[in-house]
């Protein structure tokens, strides 16, 4: 059996990347839906590293009241994603992992052995910087990725980006959405490990 850890939240490009999911017919490929809530961007938006002119509480509070409401919204996207999977025998349940983006999603598919599917908005919503390229946000996963643009699928052009570590070095190619079962077929191993 071979992993796929599929990132989700309620951008168009996280619906693609679950619908190039369910377009996956494998009998040896499982799906896990991973959703993280990145605290550590929280708690820099929030600002407060020392109590000064009002002290601490107000910005634990806030940093409450924000998360609590992520929270609820999180739970809008998984009511959203078990009414579209439920049918869909090779999905697991939703994972919920709270912490650092990048590390989350390398901490879960090293567990899990798996490639990671996520939605380019995705990606680059949970960025330190968005003038960085895909490789270099990425740079802290060690498991190959498959970065989906929704806006290349829906223009017909229907390209997607896979990204594997070669000796600690990210190479692209550009893929078609009806080539991923062929070539996960074809070779997983080159995508990702066989799960334990």
């Amino acid at each position: 059996m071979y992993n796929i850890l599929l990132e989700i939240d309620g951008s168009a490009d996280a619906l693609a990347a679950l619908d190039v999911a369910m377009s996956i017919t494998l009998p040896t490929i499982a799906v896990t839906p991973h959703y993280v809530l990145n605290t550590q961007a929280i708690w820099k938006f929030v600002g407060m590293e020392k109590p000064g002119l009002i002290g601490s509480g107000p910005y634990f509070q806030a940093f409450g009241a924000i998360k609590a409401s992520l929270y609820d919204l999180m739970d809008t996207v998984s009511e959203s994603y078990q009414a579209r999977c439920s049918q869909f025998q090779h999905f697991a349940d939703l994972v919920i992992d709270e912490g650092d983006f990048v590390c989350k999603i390398n901490e879960r598919a090293t567990e899990l052995r798996a490639a990671v599917l996520i939605g380019k908005t995705t990606l680059f919503r949970n960025a330190e910087a968005t003038n960085k390229t895909i490789a270099e946000i990425t740079h802290g996963i060690n498991s190959p990725l498959i970065v989906i643009d929704q806006a290349a699928l829906f223009c017909g052009c229907g390209c997607f980006r896979l990204l594997s570590a070669d000796a600690g070095q990210y190479r692209t190619e550009p893929l078609l959405p009806e080539t991923l079962n062929d070539l996960l077929a074809a070779a997983p191993q080159t995508y990702m490990a066989k799960a334990a």
